[in-house]
């Protein structure tokens, strides 16, 4: 156990990291670090001894080794989902801040403790759900308080990509490990950011299959939702999708439309408005199709490698404020990740019981 719980100073100090899970998700945590000043990361944890990384770090099979040999002050765990519990508890216990790959537990009963542990020792404790540190995600919340889209009546999500079921990420399919599927995967990011944009969800209703797989996690689903403001939602998800990468969100105003994508090649958002012809019923004219001010396009259709810029800078954006805040020794930060977890639950209920799942 830690000693106390007063926080440490390290404005000027080199903030130590270790990883703990070093396949696909461990190393872009360990990439992205290297790129803050005053952050080392000292060590990396996993099962698999001949993973090949920069050997100036000190490598360990057993993260309860690491953490009580190691000066560490935080740790990324990028490891299955039903490991995070156990090692999230113990780091917690030795004092130090934990950066978790989502979702952060398999109920809510352990994020709930988890969450309890973190405010009292003055820990951060912070999930992985990247969507809400993009840049244009962020403008496109700036826009929709500015009133600019009008009411807003209806938001709608698409999160795929045709991975298949392959290594690195097989442990998906096991639901022992993962919890579930492409809903756990992909829909839990947009569950986050819909009430990071919109606010509270009251009301989930969801369906799935398994068809490519057989197995006993989802390949596909839709769930609908309608928000306390009365707000319609929907988000589709798949592990199937033959088009490839595609996260899109669209979000409908009375005043006009946002469209944000991210795709294998490229990352935009467009807000579009259109009038009603005087002259003909159900015609409309474009009155305007544009990108605002200081909102970045970014397309390169002639390489397909700017993907992995694109879709990763959301996740540098992410390590950087769990450092910041670390530095700055902001209060508990919860990233809202006890709530994302009650709305993952509420889907797989609305899926085995077969009806509408209201939200507490």
């Amino acid at each position: 156990m830690i000693k106390n719980n007063l926080p440490v100073n390290y404005m000027n100090k080199k903030i130590k990291i270790a990883i703990i899970g070093y396949g696909k998700r461990g190393k872009t945590h360990l990439r992205n670090y290297s790129k803050i000043n005053n952050v080392e990361v000292v060590a990396i944890c996993d099962v698999n001894k001949n993973i090949i990384f920069d050997r100036t770090i000190k490598y360990y099979k057993d993260f309860k080794i690491m953490i009580d040999l190691e000066k560490i002050d935080a740790i990324s765990i990028c490891t299955p989902t039903n490991e995070h519990y156990l090692i999230a508890l113990y780091c917690l216990r030795k004092g130090v801040h934990i950066l978790c790959e989502k979702p952060i537990t398999l109920t809510v009963k352990q994020a709930q403790k988890l969450s309890r542990m973190a405010q009292k020792n003055n820990l951060i404790l912070q999930v992985g759900y990247h969507l809400r540190f993009d840049g244009l995600i962020n403008k496109l919340k700036s826009i929709i308080a500015s009133n600019e889209l009008g009411e807003i009546l209806m938001i709608k999500a698409r999160q795929a990509h045709d991975w298949g079921g392959l290594k690195p990420f097989g442990w998906l399919l096991d639901k022992s490990k993962s919890g579930g599927g492409t809903i756990i995967d992909n829909a839990s990011h947009y569950l986050n950011l819909f009430e990071y944009l919109l606010g509270n969800i009251e009301e989930i209703h969801a369906f799935s299959n398994n068809l490519s797989f057989k197995n006993d996690v989802e390949d596909n689903a839709i769930i609908t939702m309608k928000f306390k403001t009365d707000i319609l939602g929907e988000i589709e998800t798949s592990w199937q999708d033959s088009s490839g990468r595609n996260n899109q969100l669209l979000i409908y105003g009375n005043k006009a439309t946002a469209e944000y994508k991210e795709t294998n090649i490229e990352r935009t958002l467009e807000i579009k408005k259109y009038t009603q012809d005087k002259d003909e019923w159900n015609r409309s004219i474009r009155e305007n199709i544009y990108l605002p001010k200081g909102i970045e396009q970014l397309s390169k259709k002639d390489n397909i490698d700017n993907s992995k810029r694109l879709m990763f800078e959301s996740i540098e954006n992410m390590l950087h404020y769990f450092i910041n805040s670390i530095k700055k020794q902001r209060k508990f930060i919860p990233n809202n990740f006890m709530r994302t977890q009650q709305l993952i639950n509420s889907v797989y209920e609305s899926i085995t019981k077969k009806k509408v799942v209201k939200i507490k």
